[in-house]
Order: structure tokens, then sequence, then C-alpha cells
């Protein structure tokens, strides 16, 4: 059991990790009892034979743990774990909130939103209206006809969104 008032003291941070080894990082760090997640979504693929679903990861070759500094040395020790993801020469925080709204997107059945042009360039700063990732302020790297790429600076990801009030 552990005491409540070590939890207080975790916080959300990103790991890079080897290429196809999200899940099994996740997996091996909640083997330790280290909090972790590799948002993955389901997708269909198609090989010559079938059309199956699979799960992949949404933000590739990244695994968010919930630590503190007394667990960093730990997660290193994973052979896949490249190392953690730095902001400013620190170990990048990720709030409780950017967590759950991730997790919330990828719940959701239906994720297209009605999108609002506004005749955007590579470079503008846009805040999301509506839906999961409201309030949130994106730079736009791309716009295309039915999709924006965008990137969450608080995250550092880029994510392409179809159809986002803007």
């Amino acid at each position: 059991m552990s005491n409540p008032s070590q939890n207080d003291n975790k916080q959300w941070m990103a790991v890079y990790v080897r290429s196809r080894n999200e899940k099994k990082v996740q997996l091996r760090l909640e083997m330790q009892g280290i909090e972790a997640y590799a948002p993955v979504q389901e997708v269909k693929r198609q090989w010559s034979d079938r059309v199956k679903k699979v799960k992949i990861p949404v933000i590739p070759s990244y695994v968010f743990v919930r630590t503190d500094e007394r667990e960093r040395q730990k997660i290193l020790q994973d052979p896949a774990v490249m190392n953690f993801v730095f902001w400013l020469g620190k170990p990048a925080i990720i709030r409780d909130e950017e967590i759950n709204r991730i997790k919330f997107i990828l719940k959701e059945k239906d994720l297209d939103e009605e999108i609002k042009f506004e005749q955007l360039q590579a470079g503008d700063n846009v805040e999301i209206k509506s839906g999961a990732f409201s309030g949130e302020i994106a730079e736009v790297l791309e716009d295309r006809k039915s999709e924006v790429t965008v990137i969450l600076k608080s995250l550092g990801v880029k994510l392409t969104v179809s159809k986002i009030v803007l």
C-alpha cells in the first residue's frame, strides 16, 4: 500500500522509447508498479487476404509515465526506454488535464467535429473552441481541405485533426 503523500509528488512525464515498443514498455513499467500510459487507437488495416483491426500508437515512440524523481532511474533501466523528454533542461511535465483529454478523445467513437476555416497558414496560433481539446492553444503546421495538422505546444505533439472547430 502506498502512502498518499508520496503520490502527490508524482507528475506525468514523457519518455522516448524504441520504435514499436510503446505497449511493451507500458506493460513492463506497470509490472514494476509504475503508472504508465501509451495511448493507442484501433484502426482497420488491410492485407491482401483480410481486413483486421489493430491497435496502433497515437504518439509513436512516446510513453507517458506518472512518476517522481526517485523512480526516474528505475524507468531508465528499461532496455527500450531511450530517455525522458526534456524542456528547458528539465524533464517535461505534462498536466493531468492533458493526459485526461487524450484518454477522453480516444474513448469517443465519433471524433469528427465541424471545422471553421479561417484562411489558416503554417505558423498561425489557434485556440481550439470545442471538443476534448477545447481551450488548448495549438500552432498550425499544415492546412489541407478536410484536415489541419497542428502542434499542441504544451505537449510538443503534432496531431492531424479532421473537422475541428478552431
